[in-house]
């Protein structure tokens, strides 16, 4: 099914704003942005989304082989974590006072930059939380390092996506 002018100019605005990836196959992104649309996707908040979504990538210095292809991205709804209301510019310089310092060696740099360093930690709550900009970050941290925060917090260790703020 061919894509109609306005959603060919839609896709290629979201290809545009993409973070570039090698091997990143175009015409597999199409297809899944269409089927997304058709199933009621708001291609308009794919592209924005696209956009901030590379906007992260550049601020936590993310290397290109930890880009998703765009066709995965669009596939996990991996736009749905990258609303219009929320800042792209999460504290990627990491201070010797942030609460997770302690794993920064553990790590390589573009991980910690990526991956730890947005997240919040509430250590005075009982289990210690660890807050996560997004659930797809949440996931991911828990399943790469949870082993590292149970080892330094206990075993008792509690995950939580950052509430939206009401608007």
């Amino acid at each position: 099914m061919a894509m109609s002018k306005t959603l060919t100019e839609a896709f290629e605005a979201f290809w545009a704003a993409y973070p570039s990836r090698p091997d990143n196959p175009k015409a597999a992104a199409r297809l899944v942005f269409e089927r997304r649309v058709r199933e009621g996707a708001d291609p308009a908040a794919i592209v924005g989304a696209a956009g901030r979504y590379a906007a992260a990538v550049v601020a936590r210095k993310l290397d290109a082989p930890f880009i998703p292809h765009a066709r995965t991205w669009i596939s996990q709804r991996r736009y749905e974590d990258y609303p219009e209301d929320v800042q792209a510019s999460a504290p990627v310089e990491p201070t010797p006072e942030h609460p997770l310092a302690w794993i920064r060696g553990q790590l390589p740099e573009s991980k910690w930059a990526s991956w730890i360093a947005p997240l919040r930690v509430l250590e005075a709550a009982h289990p210690v939380l660890i807050i996560a900009p997004t659930s797809f970050a949440l996931d991911h941290v828990r399943s790469e390092w949870g082993y590292l925060f149970r080892a330094h917090y206990g075993p008792d260790v509690a995950w939580a996506v950052q509430p939206k703020e009401p608007t």
